[in-house]
């Protein structure tokens, strides 16, 4: 499951982090036996990793400069970059305005991989947006002309809706944009037996 968070990287701590992680990933999923960090400081901090000690988890940090040691994590960066950079255009500055719809897209996104989507691995099911629906009442006639909260509840879910199908299509052209890529920089390599190569292994 992807969990996007906005938030400002200047005013935030350790703590900060920490109250945010236990807001929007745990008291979802709670705690795992693992958890993946880069190098950033918040999560180098001695609060950070005394904490997830107390709660049982166990921290492993990155590479430095070895992106392939959370090659996960930074294809879905990557992915929400493109997102939003193609979301916000000329006002760079309400990017958070779409993280909800980025979210929901990806986690509703099926794997190239697995053949589900993160919905159908976490709940065994994907669930149903009802935005999608939506769509067609909003198109019945007279829909235009409602009035009042009535009216502005409809132009409200028309826009949500609308950005979600938004994101929808962003993300495809996302990852087809990554997919893209990865086969420029990644050619198949055609061996004949006698052929030397090198093979990278790692050896305790």
């Amino acid at each position: 499951m992807v969990h996007l968070m906005p938030m400002n990287f200047g005013d935030s701590s350790a703590q900060t982090v920490a109250r945010i992680y236990f807001d929007v990933v745990w008291r979802q999923h709670g705690a795992p036996m693992k958890i993946v960090c880069d190098r950033d400081p918040r999560f180098q901090d001695s609060f950070w990793r005394e904490l997830m000690r107390l709660m049982g988890v166990r921290v492993a940090s990155t590479t430095p400069y070895n992106p392939r040691s959370d090659g996960q994590a930074e294809h879905t960066n990557r992915v929400v970059e493109h997102m939003l950079r193609s979301f916000v255009g000329a006002n760079p500055d309400d990017w958070d305005l779409y993280m909800t719809n980025v979210e929901f897209a990806i986690n509703d996104s099926r794997s190239d991989v697995t053949g589900f989507t993160p919905f159908e691995l976490c709940y065994g099911v994907s669930p149903m947006s009802q935005l999608d629906l939506f769509l067609e009442a909003a198109a019945l006639p007279g829909s235009a002309r409602r009035k009042g909260g009535v009216g502005t509840a409809y132009a409200m879910a028309a826009k949500f809706s609308s950005q979600l199908r938004d994101a929808r299509g962003r993300l495809e052209l996302a990852q087809q944009r990554q997919r893209e890529q990865f086969d420029r920089r990644h050619k198949q390599h055609k061996y004949a037996v006698g052929d030397l190569v090198w093979i990278e292994a790692c050896w305790k």
